[in-house]
């Protein structure tokens, strides 16, 4: 209502400034449609809408908020070469349009679509580093912080991606019997598991400190996994096991060196630490007689 009072006016110029799109509650409509409306209408250039968050969104409102931007601007945002030259600008503008894209695919829960729209925006971006513009140009545009966020964006996609993906491989191995079969399964799930540990790091103390009760025990449910392998039906690799444990258990210890909050189970992640480290010097003392014999 105040945007129709004349807010608009005011709020014309500083449409970059807008991060969120909130439903008007006398709208009569879904929020889904009120953010195509707010869109169509009241940006000065669709193709520049920033990196919009739709929080107050339902789940199924944000996602067909999110397809429906997508589709509205795919021409736009896959123009080619061939369809004519383009400006640094023009270029920029597509890649903004596209990093919406993300922000909305993202807040729909939909990672592989927010990762494929990132995908796009580097590919855009790096038409852009091909174009002439100036310091002033790039600043003004924001060019840095847009490409931050989309960094960090596909760091925090690919964790999304592996975690789910892990999650599922662990209902997997649980309903596994022992067999050949499931140890390589181990192996390949610790691999996938490495993967998204390289990941914390790239998103950060913050990230970090918030999520290091379940990142601790991931590390602990890796341990598990190769513990439990062996049985007089098969041999495994006892050498490789232990080199995997102790890969995860210098990155729990990392971890949990690094984490600047105080949480309810540190207690007890200590104490499994000092298990697992006292499991790993037995192995090494067990390896040096076995060599010296």
């Amino acid at each position: 209502m105040d945007w129709k009072r004349g807010h608009k006016a005011i709020c014309a110029k500083n449409t970059d400034k807008v991060r969120m799109i909130v439903q008007d509650d006398e709208a009569g409509q879904s929020s889904s449609a009120y953010a195509q409306e707010f869109i169509r209408e009241h940006y000065l250039d669709h193709n520049l809408v920033p990196t919009s968050m739709f929080a107050n969104m339902s789940l199924e409102d944000n996602t067909a908020a999110a397809a429906s931007f997508a589709a509205g601007t795919k021409k736009f945002r896959k123009k080619k070469a061939k369809s004519g030259p383009e400006t640094a600008y023009q270029v920029w503008k597509r890649a903004m349009t596209t990093s919406a894209v993300v922000g909305m695919e993202f807040c729909a829960n939909s990672p592989l679509m927010a990762k494929k729209a990132v995908v796009d925006f580097f590919k855009i971006y790096e038409v852009f580093q091909g174009l002439l513009s100036t310091k002033e140009e790039r600043d003004a545009w924001c060019v840095e912080s847009y490409v931050s966020s989309m960094e960090f964006n596909s760091y925090q996609i690919d964790q999304q991606l592996l975690k789910a993906e892990n999650d599922a491989w662990r209902a997997r191995l649980a309903a596994m019997q022992p067999s050949q079969d499931k140890v390589r399964q181990v192996y390949s799930y610790i691999e996938n598991i490495e993967l998204e540990e390289q990941t914390y790091v790239k998103l950060g103390q913050q990230f970090l400190d918030a999520n290091i009760e379940i990142m601790m025990q991931i590390c602990f449910h890796a341990v598990l996994q190769l513990m439990g392998l062996g049985s007089d039906d098969y041999e495994v690799d006892t050498r490789k096991i232990f080199l995997l444990v102790e890969k995860q258990y210098d990155c729990a210890c990392r971890m949990l060196a690094k984490c600047e909050v105080q949480y309810l189970g540190r207690a007890k992640h200590l104490a499994q630490l000092e298990r697992l480290k006292l499991i790993l010097r037995v192995h090494t003392i067990k390896q040096a007689c076995t060599r010296e014999a």
